[in-house]
């Protein structure tokens, strides 16, 4: 009889080690890589001491360029090889010459250098050698051409009828949600700015635009780019939000907007330009307010202002689920009582425990109470001071409002000779001034048409030389009324008239 059992097995299985192989043989293992090898690779981080940041990031439109005269130009040429025309080139030396003014004033300081990102657009690239043109070769740390920053893409050749009806249903649907069609939208131009943002980001944290040897602070970076791309670097650079960034202007052709580090260390366009001048360029009172905390704060630091300005958004989520989550997490931030009561309305996703909560209430209410007290006294001074500001300035208005009907002509019924002399005197004053306002602006365009005229004269002689042709002739012609008298009667002409058949002659 044949036995199905099955073979013993052997009484001890063998056991190989991690560091063994099948045979038994011990395996060679390298030894772990040391983190000074990894340092190797990247010799910025062997310094013990932070690299400084660029003192600037200048952001700078291309020159005028062939499609911004002539749309048309768009249907025939590839939008990446539009280059600038000759007003274009001039804007980029311009350009260029502002920005050296601007980087060479620091203090006296000999060691500026720039450093270049650029659009590998045609007219970009050409916008980068006029700027170019008004530094010194020692002056430029280096350029790098990033596709990143390229225009958007509205698709291929474009043709000029339809990119009219899409930009007018982009008017309608949203400025920064539109896609066209086979091209992108401001929101797909966002995203690839996000990642360029975290290069840069990396590459000034690591200090690679410093020369080997040098830590300069005054670094500058230069990016030519496109006036929608620079818009979104704006916004995505300083969170802006959607509703922000669709209400910000273009940048002028060779035109450039200064992010320039603060007292702390942080970039605020507030540091280089004006209120006015940003407010021209779309920036929201609550905008400006974030540039003027950026002017001054340090890096690393959180803006209450600009969390706060989230109960604008979040004003219909006011409930009492949301208060007690809101509280714990100021206490935890040691925020102040006035950011506290403001905060209420945040939702904040806290996990915790009945308990742990109500302990950090009671923590919270123990070291609160008497702020909160001076804080609704001041909150009533406050209000009934508003008011009184309020009524004072109604009246104000009133009185601005009879004074504008009185110079229109209207409701002189109640006003004596002497209010009618003082209105004609003021409204002379004011007619003296509209004319030598207008006056003004006539002698402007006079001198900027005969500078026009000047360049225009320059660009004829240059063409005249270039074709080696004499100066024109003038002809004066001397009408005399007997000499064509003369002429009309030399060239009569002398016909026969025969009554007949014809042939019969």
């Amino acid at each position: 009889m044949v036995s199905l059992a099955s073979p013993a097995l052997p009484a001890s299985t063998p056991r190989f080690r991690c560091c063994e192989d099948t045979l038994g043989r011990r395996r060679h293992c390298p030894p772990p890589p040391s983190p000074l090898a990894a340092d190797a690779q990247f010799p910025e981080r062997l310094l013990a001491v932070p690299c400084p940041r660029p003192r600037r990031i200048i952001l700078v439109r291309h020159g005028q360029s062939e499609g911004n005269v002539d749309e048309s130009a768009y249907t025939r040429v590839p939008d990446p090889k539009i280059g600038l025309t000759p007003k274009g080139w001039r804007d980029a030396e311009v350009c260029g010459l502002r920005i050296r003014d601007l980087v060479a004033g620091d203090d006296g300081a000999d060691d500026w250098k720039v450093y270049f990102y650029v659009s590998p657009y045609c007219r970009t690239l050409e916008t980068l050698r006029g700027l170019g043109k008004a530094f010194d070769r020692s002056r430029i740390a280096g350029v790098r051409e990033e596709p990143r920053l390229r225009e958007q893409d509205f698709g291929n050749f474009q043709d000029r009828e339809k990119m009219r009806i899409e930009k007018e249903i982009r008017r309608r649907y949203g400025r920064f949600f539109y896609r066209f069609p086979n091209g992108e939208s401001a929101a797909d131009v966002y995203d690839r700015i996000t990642g360029f943002r975290e290069t840069l980001k990396a590459d000034i944290d690591i200090g690679r635009f410093q020369p080997p040897g040098e830590r300069s602070p005054n670094m500058n970076l230069v990016i030519v780019s496109h006036g929608l791309t620079l818009r979104v670097f704006l916004m995505r650079w300083y969170k802006w939000t959607v509703e922000q960034f669709e209400g910000l202007s273009n940048f002028d052709n060779g035109g450039m907007l200064v992010m320039q580090t603060g007292s702390g260390g942080r970039y605020s366009l507030l540091v280089h330009h004006t209120v006015e001048e940003l407010r021209a360029f779309g920036l929201t009172e609550a905008m400006l307010n974030d540039q003027m905390w950026q002017k001054t704060a340090k890096i690393g630091h959180l803006s209450y202002g600009t969390v706060l300005n989230l109960l604008l958004f979040l004003s219909s989520l006011v409930r009492n689920a949301f208060i007690v989550p809101a509280l714990s997490w100021l206490v935890l931030l040691n925020a102040p009582c006035s950011s506290c009561v403001a905060m209420g309305a945040l939702e904040l996703t806290i996990v915790s425990s009945s308990r742990s909560v109500e302990k950090t209430i009671g923590r919270y209410m123990k070291h609160s109470t008497k702020e909160v007290v001076t804080h609704n006294q001041s909150t009533e001074c406050g209000m009934q001071q508003w008011k009184s500001e309020a009524t004072s300035i109604l009246e104000k208005l009133e009185l601005i409002e009879a004074q504008k009907r009185k110079l229109l002509g209207e409701h002189l019924g109640s006003c004596s000779l002497q209010e009618l002399n003082e209105l004609e005197d003021q409204l002379e004053r004011s007619l003296s001034n509209i004319k030598e306002k207008r006056w003004r602006m006539l002698s402007e365009q006079i001198t900027q048409l005969k500078e026009k005229e000047r360049v225009l004269l320059q660009e004829n002689a240059v063409l005249r030389d270039r074709c080696n042709s004499v100066p024109l002739l003038k002809l004066n012609v001397v009408r005399d009324d007997h000499a064509a008298e003369d002429n009309i009667e030399e060239f009569k002409v002398e016909t026969e008239l025969m009554i007949g058949r014809p042939g019969s002659r």
